[in-house]
């Protein structure tokens, strides 16, 4: 009994079903380092920002294998890990008050017995921060495997198609800046309405001035994930 190797003829980047950009270095039986990335920052008060990313590819158009089957099996493997961290409050003397942050990246490879009308997921990975406030979170995934999958003799190899997807996210919401204390505010009400003024500085090369300083707070988010390789050897009868 001689076995008999289909692989995929076509491929696609991205999948028009699922979106997204293009993965790296396409080829017929899977593609090259591909990674997707993602970040966000909000500056106080209240700024807001969001940012996400994803690449998607699908493999099909495999070709028939006709005679008696004693066996069909789909085979594919895959390399994928995927960071991602969040800080809700960032900023030295003047911190946001109720920041927020998250992060999340992720990716799943699934496979369909009928041209695409339906699809199983075979695998899938994700990590995921989340912060309010000072206290940051990050979390981090790694997923390396092969799928050897065994399907019924009666298999129409032709209706067999892989697809997999990759994504990230991040979003940041800053909150106020820091209210001052209550002496503070006492002073600010006898002083009355305040008003930005130059102040004169003396330096060695001459007279200047100097403007008061802004200070800043942020908050961040953010999310990458790095796929090695996804490769198809397809099913063997």
């Amino acid at each position: 009994m001689s076995l008999v190797v289909a692989q995929p003829t076509t491929n696609e980047t991205p999948d028009a079903a699922q979106g997204g950009a293009a993965v790296a270095g396409i080829t017929n039986t899977g593609h090259g380092a591909t990674s997707t990335s993602s970040s966000a920052t909000g500056i106080a008060p209240f700024g807001t920002d969001s940012d996400s990313d994803s690449k998607s590819a699908r493999w099909f158009g495999l070709q028939n294998v006709g005679g008696q089957k004693t066996s069909v099996r789909l085979k594919f493997s895959w390399s994928a890990g995927g960071s991602c961290n969040a800080s809700g409050g960032l900023g030295g003397s003047d911190p946001q008050i109720n920041g927020n942050a998250s992060s999340s990246c992720s990716f799943q490879i699934e496979y369909s017995l009928n041209g695409g009308s339906n699809w199983t997921t075979h695998v899938s990975d994700s990590a995921s921060a989340s912060s309010s406030g000072l206290t940051g979170d990050s979390d981090s995934f790694d997923n390396d495997g092969s799928a050897d999958i065994a399907l019924s003799n009666g298999q129409d190899v032709s209706q067999i198609q892989v697809r997999a997807l990759y994504q990230s996210s991040a979003d940041a919401e800053a909150g106020p800046r820091r209210s001052p204390n209550a002496r503070q505010r006492l002073k600010a009400l006898k002083r009355g309405p305040s008003r930005k003024r130059l102040r004169p500085a003396v330096r060695r090369s001459g007279y200047s001035f100097r403007r008061p300083r802004r200070r800043i707070s942020r908050n961040s988010a953010t999310a990458a994930t790095y796929y090695l390789a996804c490769g198809m050897t397809g099913p063997a009868s």
